[in-house]
């Protein structure tokens, strides 16, 4: 089985979430589901390569 170089800058990727999630709020929307997305599940350890955000626009 060959390495995945591929690496996942955790640090980054919440600064890219908490971005975005504020982004929406400022148009008015609403963070109302997060989904992973699970890229590989090895030796018991689930690998996560990025997230599914859904947002509703808030009434009023």
């Amino acid at each position: 089985m060959k390495n995945n170089e591929y690496v996942v800058d955790g640090i980054q990727f919440t600064r890219d979430i908490q971005s975005t999630i504020h982004e929406m709020a400022q148009q008015g929307y609403e963070l109302t589901q997060t989904i992973p997305i699970i890229s590989t599940i090895y030796l018991q350890n689930t690998f996560t390569d990025g997230a599914t955000l859904i947002f509703r626009k808030e009434l009023g």
